[in-house]
C-alpha cells in the first residue's frame, strides 16, 4: 500500500502539525481502527509558511503492509474492508480560532495491492 496527498495551510496564519496514518476500516469514512487494523503508525511533521523542509503546501507519503488474519462481517455475512488514509492537523499556537482549517488538495493517490495467501 502506498499513499500520498498534499495539504495546504495557506488559510492559516501559523504553522501546523500534520499527522497521517493508514487503517483497514469497516466503512469508507472510518477514521478509527484497532491496533491490529493499523497499516501504518501515526506520525507527521510541522508544515510551515517559512523556509523549511516541509514548506506549505506539504506533501505526505505513506507506505505499509498488513497481513489480514480475520474477516469483517455484518449481520453474519462477509462485509467489505476499506483502506483509509486519516489526516489530522494540530495548530502550533496556543489559541487557534474555531473556524481555522487546513485543506487537503486534489491530486492525492492511494494504491493498494492485494496478495492471496499461499
Amino acid at each position: 500500500m502506498s499513499a500520498q496527498h498534499l495539504v495546504t495551510i495557506s488559510s492559516l496564519p501559523y504553522s501546523s502539525f500534520i499527522g497521517t496514518h493508514v487503517i483497514l476500516a469497516r466503512g469508507r469514512h472510518g477514521v478509527a481502527a484497532s491496533p491490529a487494523d493499523e497499516i501504518t503508525e501515526t506520525n507527521g511533521f510541522n508544515c510551515t509558511h517559512g523556509p523549511s523542509a516541509y514548506r506549505d503546501p506539504c506533501r505526505t507519503r505513506k507506505s505499509g503492509a498488513l497481513r489480514v488474519r480475520h474477516t469483517f462481517t455484518r449481520e453474519g455475512r462477509l462485509a467489505p474492508a476499506y483502506v483509509n488514509v486519516v489526516v489530522a492537523g494540530k495548530a502550533k499556537i496556543a489559541s487557534p480560532q474555531p473556524g481555522d482549517r487546513l485543506r487537503v488538495l486534489a491530486g492525492g493517490s492511494l494504491t493498494v495491492r492485494r496478495y492471496r495467501a499461499p
